[in-house]
């Protein structure tokens, strides 16, 4: 089987090959004797709906926190980025009155994430996790009326030429690709809009 080479075409470059963003950490709570933790995922293909090997529910001991969501205490809460700016509540558990903290694990990566406010409904104040701790008095027991958590991402910078290599970009024919609905065309290095005006120069 073979085709003249006139009638071949090349494959379409592969402009919109991106990877969807998905922010995760941990918050840390606890004081010099008990400690736990509990997680955050952020990613448009989250739902708040319980999902398999992304949430994950808690299982509340003496010392615990988690999140409330869906109907689920949570250990790792799986959401939207629209989802995540919600008030979410926090719950936790301690086995003795005192002073706790809650602060973010130091090994996870904050980049992307512009705010992480933890808000006390008792004492009426909000602070950013990013910027410190939170340190607060409480009774033993379970609570899971006084604190709730929202996260802000950074706005995402759209990068029209994401995928373009350095033989597409130097072309000389003329490649037509789709970006957020509108077509562009590459040639020689410079990117055009469907009326042939310039919007980028890549080379």
């Amino acid at each position: 089987l073979s085709f003249a080479l006139s009638s071949r075409q090349n494959a379409p470059a592969r402009f919109m090959q991106t990877k969807d963003r998905e922010v995760e950490f941990e918050i840390l709570f606890g004081n010099t004797t008990y400690t736990d933790n509990t997680g955050m995922l952020i990613a448009e293909k989250y739902s708040s709906a319980y999902e398999i090997n992304a949430d994950l529910e808690k299982i509340i001991g003496t010392m615990s926190i988690y999140t409330i969501y869906g109907g689920y205490n949570l250990a790792y809460n799986a959401l939207s980025t629209a989802e995540a700016e919600q008030q979410i509540p926090v719950g936790y558990v301690v086995p003795t009155a005192g002073e706790y903290t809650f602060q973010l694990d130091d090994q996870s990566n904050y980049e992307q994430v512009e705010h992480i406010y933890l808000m006390d409904y008792e004492q009426g104040s909000t602070v950013d996790l990013l910027d410190k701790g939170y340190t607060f008095e409480t009774v033993k027991g379970k609570n899971e009326s006084r604190f709730a958590i929202n996260v802000i991402l950074k706005e995402e910078k759209e990068d029209i030429t994401t995928g373009i290599n350095a033989s597409e970009a130097n072309n000389e024919q003329p490649q037509k690709f789709i970006y957020q609905d509108k077509m562009y065309i590459l040639q020689n290095g410079v990117i055009y809009d469907a009326t042939g005006k310039k919007v980028l120069e890549i080379r």
